[in-house]
C-alpha cells in the first residue's frame, strides 16, 4: 500500500521540470481553472527562464502568479527571490494591482515559522495573498484528496478500487464500446428527482434494471448532485477482483460524511465491508449507499444488504423508442431513419446497446454492419452466457424455447410436449431447468406458474445462439411441432431472426426450413396448411399466387356497374383473406402478379372493388422508405393498369383513377409496427426528383387516357378542384411545375363553360404564373375567363389562396366588393343578375361553397332599394329556382312599406320551388298592425296547405308567430299545431316544434297556459319530440311541471324510457336527473 512517506520521496525525486508539471496539475485539480507554464518550453519537458513560471487568470481579472523551486538549501532566500521577480512589472507585465495571490511550490522541509511569517508580512504589504506549498502539504493533498495523481509518481493508488468522480468516469470511459458517462443527461429527470428525495430518507438504495437501461449514468448524476449539495464525500467504487479494506481505510480514515457509489454491486466481492459503515454512526460516520445491479442478478444484493439495512430499491425501465431516437441524434448526431430504426430494433430500449450499435455505424458510416446485430450482442452477452449456462445443453435449449414462445404457463407444459421429446427432455426436467434460469436470473416466475424472460435483447441474442452458433435446435422442426399451438410465436422469432440477423446465408437458411414444412404440411393435407400459407407466402410465390388465383376463380361473380359504387362506403367481403396472399411484394418483379390478381379479384363484385381499392393503397401505397427504391413498386403497379385500361378494362380503369388521384397528392401518411406494441406513423411530405417526376408521369396518363371518356370527366373535374386547393398547402413548387404539363393536356381535354371549371383553372393557372411559366394554357385563361357568370362568381367568391391577404383582412375586402357592387344594382340589372346566379347555381358545388355562393348573394341583395327588391321579388319567382336566401331580408322591407294583401297575392299566385319557404316569411315578416281576420284566414289556409311536404331543408320555423294572431284567435297555437302534428311528417314537425321546449324561448307556465284548450295535444307534441330530438328540454324543465298535470305524463314517459331502453338509444337520459327533484319522486 502506497504510504505518504513514498509519496514524498517521489516528489521529491522529480526534476524541476516534472515538478512544475506536477504542481500544475494539481493547482488545476485545487480549482484554479486553466494553467498557464510560462516557465516551460512547450514539449520538451525542460524549464526556461521566465517570470512567473506559471501564472492563472481568475474570474474577477486578477492573476495567480506560481513559482516552483527543488532547492534544499536557503529556501528562504530562493522563495525572496522568486517572489520579488513575481512582483517585478518589467519582468512581468502587469502591476501589483493586477496580481491576486502568488502561490510557492517547494520540496525543502529547512523553512522555518519565522521565514515562513516574513514571507506572508511582505506579500500583505503590497496586498497580495501567499501560499507556500511544501512537500508535506503536496504529499498531504496527494495522499487525501487526489490520489490519481499517484501513478503519475509512479506509485500504485492502491487497487484503484475506490475513485473520485473524475477517475471514476475516465476508466469507464475508457471502454469505448460503452455508452460513455460523459453523454448528455437526458430522459430521466423525473427518476432523477424521485432518486434525489429516496436518499434524503434512506441510507442504502439499490437502482436495479435491464443491462444498459442507464443506471450508471443516473446514479451519477444523483450523487454528485446530493454530495455537493449536503456535503458528502463521494466515493464511487468499482471492483477489480482485488481485497478492498486497505482501500477503505485509507479512503475514510476520518469520521464523516460519506456517499458510496458501488457500480455492478453484484460483481464485488468486499461488498459487506462497505455496508457494515452503516453500523458505525457512533464513530462519527454518517453514509449513505447507492447500488446498481442489473435485474437478473438483484436478489444477491438484495439479500446482502437486507442483513445491515431494509434497502430502498428502485426499477429503472428501458428508454422507449422515441428516447432512443433522440438518444442517437443528441449523443452521436445519427439522423438517419433507417439506422436509427434498425439501432432501436436491436437495441430493445437499452441505450447502452443502443450506443455500441450506433458507435459501429458512425465509424464505418456502413448499414451492413448493423443489420446483423449477433457481433454487438456477442460482445455483450457471450461472456454471461458462457458463464451461466456452461456446457449444460438441456439449459441452453431451455432458454432457446423461452426465447421463441416469451413466456410459458409451468402448470400447463402439454403443448409443449412434442418439443421438449424431439429434443431428448421431460416435462419436469425442463420446469427444474426453467427454475435454474430463475436462479440465474434470465427468466421471471410470476405467481409461481407464468416463465417470462426477464431481457428481451439477451432473449434476441439466444435465439442466435442456439439455432446458428451452437446448432442445438433445427428451425424446421421447432416451426412444424410449434406452429399449431404457438403461430404468432413462431412468426415474431422469424421476424426477429430475420430482422436483426440479416445476411443471405440467414435468410436462405430460413426461407429453405420454411419450404420444408410447406411441403410436409402441403403433402400431409394438414388443416393448418392454408394458415401457413397466409404466414409465409412471400418464401414461395409461386405456388401462392396459383393458390390465390383459385381462391378467387371460387368466387361467385356478381354484375355491376362501375359507377355504381361509393367508393368510402364501409363494406365486409368474406373472401378479403384472398389479399393477404398479396402482400410482401413490394420492390420486387412480382408486383406484376399482384397487380394482375388482384384486378381479377376486384371484377368478381361491387364489393370486391371497394374492398380491393382500399386494400391497394394500404399494401402498396406510399412509405417513407419508397423514393430509396425510385418508386418501383408504384410506377410498376401504374404501369400494369395502363396496360389493362388500353383493353377497355373498368375495373382497371376504377382502380387506375383512385391509384392515381391517391398518388397525385403532395402528403401521405405511412404506418408500421415499432416495438412491442408500438405503432409508427410516418408524415410524408414529397420533395421533386426526377423519379418522383416518372411516378407522377404515369399517374397523370391513366387520368389523360380516362378523360377521353365522357362518363370519367366529372370525376376528373372533382379531383382536379381538390388539386387546384392543395397545391396552396404544404406542396413542392418545382412538382407543380411538373405536373402542369399533363394538367394543361386534362383541362384541353374537360373543356367547359362552367365557372367551376373556371374557378380550378383559375386557381392552378394563378399559382403556375407565379413560377413564371407560359404556356397556351395561361394564355387561354387570360383571353377566354370573361364571361358574365365568372365574373360575377369572383365577385362573391374570389379565392382567398390567390388574394395574398390575411384572412381577417380577405373577409373584409370581400365583403366591400360585395356591398358596392349590390349598391350599384339598378331595377334593370335584376332580372339578368337574378338569371346569372341561377346558371351559376345550377352547376355541382360542394355543400360548403354553395353556402357560400347563397350567402354572399345575400349580402348583395341586401343592399337593394325598394324599387329594386320589388324588381327582384317578380324576377326571383321566374327566374330564381336555384337560388337559396333568406326570404326575410327581401319580404321584411316589403311588407314595412307596401300593401302587404298585394305583396300576397304576387307570392300566392305565382309557382317556384322556394314558395312554401317565402309564404312563411312573408306571415313571419307581417306587422301585427297589419293582422285581421282576413290575414288570420289566409294564414290558416297556409299552414293547412300541403306544399310543404316537398321539403328536404329550411330554416327553422319559431311558433312565435302565432303571437300576433293571439288577439283574434285565442287558441291559435292548439289550432295551427294540430294542423302540424296531423300532417304526420317528421321534417316539418321538426322545423315548428324543436324550439318550443327550449327554456329561452318558453316558459312551462306559457306553454301550458296557451294549450290550456287542448293539453292533451300538448303532450303528444312533446313526447313526439323528445323522442325525435334529444336536445329538447334537455334538463328536463319542461318535464317537472307537466308530471304535476296528472298520471298520464308519467306512463308515457315511462313508456318512451323503455322503448329507449330496448332500442339503445339514448332519449331520455338527462331527463331523468330532473324527476328527483320532483316531490313525487318515489312514485316515480
Amino acid at each position: 500500500m502506497t504510504t505518504i512517506t513514498d509519496i514524498k520521496g517521489r516528489v521529491q525525486g522529480l526534476s524541476p521540470a516534472r515538478f512544475q508539471e506536477f504542481c500544475d496539475t494539481l493547482i488545476h485539480k485545487n480549482g484554479y481553472g486553466r494553467v498557464h507554464g510560462y516557465g516551460m518550453q512547450a514539449g520538451t519537458g525542460k524549464t526556461t527562464i521566465g517570470n512567473p513560471d506559471s501564472y492563472f487568470r481568475k474570474d474577477n481579472g486578477k492573476y495567480v502568479f506560481v513559482a516552483y523551486t527543488t532547492q534544499q538549501n536557503n529556501i528562504y532566500i530562493k522563495l525572496k527571490e522568486d517572489i520579488e521577480k513575481c512582483l517585478d512589472k518589467s519582468k512581468t507585465g502587469l502591476s501589483t494591482t493586477e496580481i491576486d495571490e502568488i502561490i510557492c511550490c517547494h520540496t525543502s522541509s529547512n523553512l522555518s515559522a519565522g521565514d515562513d511569517k516574513k514571507l506572508h508580512d511582505f506579500c500583505e504589504e503590497k496586498g497580495i495573498s501567499l501560499i507556500i506549498w511544501g512537500i508535506d502539504e503536496i504529499a498531504n493533498q496527494i495522499f487525501t484528496n487526489y490520489r490519481s495523481m499517484i501513478t503519475e509518481l509512479g506509485l500504485s493508488i492502491d487497487t484503484n478500487q475506490i475513485l473520485d468522480v473524475e477517475d471514476f468516469v475516465n476508466i469507464y470511459d475508457s471502454n469505448k464500446m460503452l455508452a460513455p458517462l460523459s453523454t448528455n443527461f437526458q430522459f430521466r429527470e423525473r427518476e432523477l428527482n424521485s432518486l434525489l428525495s429516496e436518499l434524503q430518507s434512506n441510507g442504502i438504495i439499490v437502482v436495479t434494471g435491464k443491462a444498459g437501461v442507464g443506471k450508471t449514468r443516473l446514479v451519477l448524476e444523483a450523487v454528485q448532485i446530493f454530495a455537493r449539495r449536503d456535503n458528502y464525500k463521494l466515493l464511487c467504487v468499482k471492483n477489480n477482483n482485488l481485497s478492498l479494506y486497505q482501500d477503505l481505510v485509507s479512503a475514510t480514515e476520518t469520521p464523516g460524511k460519506y456517499m458510496f457509489f458501488v457500480d455492478d454491486a453484484n460483481e464485488l466481492a468486499d461488498l459487506n465491508q462497505i455496508l457494515q459503515y452503516t453500523t458505525q454512526k457512533q464513530k462519527g460516520y454518517e453514509v449513505k449507499i447507492i447500488l446498481t445491479v442489473r435485474d437478473y442478478v438483484k436478489m444477491k444484493v438484495i439479500e446482502a444488504v437486507k442483513q445491515y439495512r431494509l434497502p430502498r430499491v428502485i426499477e429503472l425501465s428501458p428508454f422507449s423508442d422515441e428516447e432512443l431516437k433522440l438518444f442517437l441524434n443528441e449523443n452521436l448526431n445519427i439522423f438517419n431513419t433507417d439506422y436509427i430504426k434498425q439501432i432501436i430494433r436491436i437495441a430493445e430500449g437499452n441505450p447502452r446497446i443502443a450506443y455500441m450499435a450506433g458507435k459501429l455505424a458512425s465509424k464505418f458510416q456502413d448499414f451492413s454492419m448493423i443489420q446483423n446485430a449477433y457481433d454487438i450482442y456477442d460482445q455483450y452477452y457471450r461472456k454471461y452466457v458462457e458463464e451461466s449456462f456452461g456446457n449444460d445443453e438441456e439449459l441452453c435449449i431451455t432458454a432457446g424455447i423461452l426465447s421463441i414462445l416469451n413466456c410459458v404457463l409451468l402448470d400447463d407444459l402439454s403443448p409443449l410436449q412434442d418439443l421438449l421429446k424431439a429434443h431428448g427432455m421431460t416435462i419436469e426436467l425442463f420446469k427444474m431447468k426453467v427454475r435454474q434460469l430463475s436462479s440465474l436470473e434470465f427468466v421471471e416466475i410470476h405467481l409461481e406458474q407464468v416463465a417470462t424472460l426477464s431481457d428481451q435483447c439477451l432473449s434476441n441474442y439466444m435465439l442466435y445462439y442456439v439455432f446458428f452458433q451452437k446448432k442445438l435446435m433445427c428451425l424446421s422442426m421447432v416451426l412444424e411441432i410449434c406452429y399449431k399451438n404457438f403461430r404468432n410465436s413462431m412468426i415474431n422469432t422469424l421476424n426477429t431472426i430475420l430482422n436483426l440477423y440479416e445476411s443471405d446465408d440467414t435468410r436462405d437458411y430460413c426461407s429453405n426450413e420454411i419450404k420444408k414444412v410447406w411441403n410436409k404440411l402441403k403433402d400431409e393435407r394438414h388443416p393448418d396448411f392454408i394458415d401457413f400459407v397466409e404466414d409465409f407466402h412471400v418464401f414461395n410465390p409461386e405456388e401462392s399466387f396459383i393458390l390465390a388465383k383459385k381462391k378467387i376463380d371460387d368466387i361467385n361473380k356478381q354484375e355491376f356497374s362501375i359507377f355504381e359504387i361509393n367508393v368510402t362506403e364501409n363494406v365486409y367481403d368474406e373472401n378479403d383473406s384472398v389479399l393477404k396472399l398479396l402482400r410482401g411484394y413490394e420492390h420486387s418483379e412480382y408486383i406484376e402478379y399482384v397487380i394482375d390478381l388482384l384486378l381479377n379479384y376486384s371484377s368478381r363484385g361491387k364489393k370486391n372493388l371497394i374492398v380491393g381499392l382500399k386494400w391497394l393503397k394500404n399494401a402498396y401505397g406510399l412509405n417513407h422508405n419508397d423514393y430509396k427504391f425510385r418508386y418501383y413498386t408504384q410506377v410498376k403497379i401504374c404501369e400494369q393498369l395502363l396496360e389493362r385500361m388500353k383493353g377497355n378494362d373498368d375495373v382497371a380503369e376504377v382502380i387506375g383513377f383512385h391509384w392515381a388521384i391517391y398518388s397525385l397528392d403532395f402528403n401521405f401518411q405511412s404506418s408500421e409496427m415499432g416495438r412491442g406494441d408500438s405503432f409508427i406513423i410516418y408524415q410524408i411530405v414529397l420533395n421533386d426528383s426526377d423519379d418522383l417526376a416518372n411516378y407522377r408521369k404515369r399517374c397523370w396518363e391513366i387520368l389523360i387516357s380516362l378523360a377521353k371518356k365522357n362518363e370519367w370527366k366529372k370525376e376528373i373535374l372533382n379531383f382536379l378542384n381538390m388539386y387546384s386547393i392543395n397545391i396552396y398547402k404544404q406542396a413542392d413548387n418545382d412538382i407543380i411545375i411538373k405536373d402542369f404539363h399533363y394538367i394543361a393536356q386534362l383541362f384541353e381535354l374537360l373543356d367547359s363553360s362552367q365557372v367551376r371549371f373556371y374557378n380550378m383553372v383559375s386557381s392552378i393557372v394563378f399559382k403556375i404564373k407565379k413560377f413564371g411559366v407560359e404556356s397556351e394554357l395561361v394564355k387561354k385563361c387570360d383571353r377566354e375567363f370573361n364571361g358574365e357568370e365568372w365574373k360575377l362568381y369572383r365577385i362573391l367568391n374570389k379565392n382567398f389562396l390567390e388574394s395574398g391577404l390575411e384572412y381577417e383582412e380577405y373577409i373584409k375586402k370581400k365583403e366591400e366588393v360585395i356591398i358596392e357592387y349590390g349598391k350599384q344594382v339598378e331595377v334593370s340589372d335584376v332580372c339578368n343578375l337574378i338569371q346569372i346566379m341561377n346558371n351559376i347555381l345550377s352547376e355541382e358545388f360542394e355543400s360548403t361553397e354553395l353556402f357560400k355562393l347563397n350567402s354572399a348573394f345575400e349580402k348583395m341583395v341586401q343592399q337593394f332599394n325598394e324599387l329594386v327588391l320589388k324588381e327582384f321579388l317578380k324576377c326571383f319567382t321566374i327566374y330564381g329556382s336555384n337560388i337559396s336566401i333568406n326570404p326575410n331580408i327581401v319580404l321584411r322591407k316589403l311588407n314595412k312599406k307596401n300593401d302587404s294583401r298585394e305583396l300576397l297575392e304576387t307570392l300566392k299566385f305565382k309557382d317556384f320551388p322556394q314558395k312554401n319557404e317565402w309564404m312563411y316569411s312573408f306571415f313571419d315578416t307581417l306587422s301585427p298592425s297589419k293582422i285581421d281576420k282576413g290575414m288570420l284566414g289566409e294564414f290558416i289556409k297556409f299552414i293547412k296547405d300541403g306544399s310543404d311536404k316537398e321539403l328536404s331543408s329550411s330554416f327553422y320555423r319559431n311558433l312565435r308567430i302565432l303571437d300576433k294572431f293571439i288577439e283574434l284567435e285565442p287558441n291559435i297555437y292548439p289550432i295551427t299545431s294540430l294542423i302540424i302534428y296531423e300532417k304526420q311528417n317528421d321534417f316539418i314537425s321538426d322545423i315548428y316544434f324543436s324550439h318550443l321546449f327550449q327554456k329561452g324561448n318558453y316558459s312551462p307556465s306559457e306553454l301550458l297556459f296557451l294549450y290550456k284548450s287542448d293539453i292533451n295535444l300538448l303532450q303528444k307534441i312533446y313526447f313526439s319530440t323528445i323522442k325525435r330530438n334529444h336536445s329538447s328540454d334537455y334538463e328536463g324543465i319542461f318535464l317537472l311541471e307537466f308530471l304535476k298535470l296528472d298520471n298520464t305524463w308519467i306512463e308515457k314517459y315511462s313508456e318512451l324510457f323503455w322503448e329507449c331502453e330496448k332500442n339503445w338509444k339514448d332519449c331520455v337520459k338527462n331527463k331523468n336527473k330532473i324527476l328527483w327533484k320532483s316531490n313525487s319522486y318515489i312514485d316515480y
